[in-house]
């Protein structure tokens, strides 16, 4: 896996640390080992999959959804990174 630069540079986790593991948990078919170690995962993979059928084919809710997904997933990056920084 590729290491992270903000963990070796300043010995912290960064908001978006446990992705790649979240991604292969979630490639092995553990869904909740996925959502444990990075909650976000599933509502980043969202908005991708609705922004690329957007650009391939438009729709007048995809930009309601979009917004929706890019605050859902910035909220659960933040949050998830507070709680590890308590913990």
């Amino acid at each position: 896996m590729i290491p992270c630069s903000w963990k070796e540079t300043f010995g912290v986790e960064c908001p978006a640390c446990g992705t790649q593991r979240s991604f292969l948990a979630l490639i092995q078919g553990d869904l909740i080992e996925s959502l444990i170690l990075f909650p976000a995962l599933l509502p980043f993979m969202a908005l991708i999959v609705i922004a690329i059928i957007h650009l391939i084919r438009p729709f007048p809710a995809a930009s309601k959804w979009i917004i929706r997904m890019v605050i859902l997933t910035g909220v659960l990056m933040v949050g998830n990174w507070i709680f590890k920084m308590a913990t």
